[in-house]
């Protein structure tokens, strides 16, 4: 049970009391994880979860709402509610569980299945793949103030709000405004100021207009490697990076790059700029 197990370190981190806490569930694999919570909710129907929570929501402001469901319930028969939610961006924790079949009805397809699964009903093997970011809507969720990620990998998203992402993998996407992170940024485009949070927040790659490195001292440094930064390494007195195979168009300060990192790449790029 490691999902119900990290719902319940979720909530119990938060300080959440079980009287304060309502979860809705959908149909499907998923969905019987209400029944093992002290909490208020309901086992509503396929696909609608997100109506019911939204409805509840608006009721009773103060509750702290989940949702659960699957990848069928999700991104098949309640995708359209979910588009519509993300829009109304209500303070709602959604979560996904994807499991890539539809495991309650014997093993269909899903809209998370990969190209060339076999199923019953696709017995010579997916022909798309759903999952795919020039399909599947949900590569595209726009947030339109402000979304957050916890425990989670993201890839494919284009985001115009600001992004918050604790203990979270970044694969790609494209991101307009600034972002928070305490994890791992290993791609994607961003646009605005990106915020190193945590004394384990690192950078593998990825384009980026402003880097904010962690306002407090680390001992080995903020790891930065095989990136682009078109603006500028922000940093106070008491920061420290480890910068390396990086291109920037704006000097490095010595005391930020990798142990043994000389005249890299980044600093290559600055003074070619300059001479132009």
């Amino acid at each position: 049970m490691p999902r119900l197990r990290r719902l319940r370190h979720s909530e119990c981190h938060q300080r959440w009391a079980n009287e304060d806490i309502t979860l809705i569930s959908g149909i499907g694999c998923s969905s019987r994880i209400g029944g093992y919570q002290y909490c208020y909710g309901a086992h509503t129907t396929h696909g609608r979860a997100l109506p019911f929570a939204q409805g509840i929501k608006c009721a009773n402001k103060d509750t702290h709402m989940i949702v659960c469901s699957g990848d069928g319930d999700s991104y098949a028969i309640g995708l359209g509610h979910a588009m519509h939610a993300m829009k109304r961006n209500m303070d709602i924790t959604y979560l996904v569980f994807d499991n890539q079949v539809y495991g309650l009805t014997k093993g269909q397809t899903s809209p998370a299945s990969s190209q060339g699964f076999v199923t019953k009903t696709t017995p010579d093997g997916n022909p798309v793949d759903l999952a795919s970011g020039a399909i599947n809507p949900y590569h595209k969720a726009i947030a339109v103030e402000q979304i957050t990620f916890a425990n989670v990998t993201v890839t494919g998203i284009v985001a115009e709000g600001s992004v918050g992402a604790e203990n979270t993998i970044i694969q790609d996407g494209t991101f307009q405004k600034n972002v928070k992170v305490s994890g791992t940024i290993n791609g994607g485009q961003f646009d605005a100021t990106v915020q190193l949070d945590s004394s384990n927040a690192q950078i593998l790659g990825g384009v980026f207009n402003n880097i904010k490195l962690p306002d407090y001292y680390t001992l080995e440094g903020t790891v930065i490697r095989n990136a682009v930064i078109t603006g500028s390494l922000m940093a106070d007195t008491s920061s420290k990076a480890a910068v390396s195979n990086t291109v920037s168009f704006s000097p490095i300060e010595s005391q930020h790059r990798a142990y043994g990192q000389q005249l890299s790449k980044l600093i290559e790029a600055y003074q070619k700029n300059t001479m132009q």
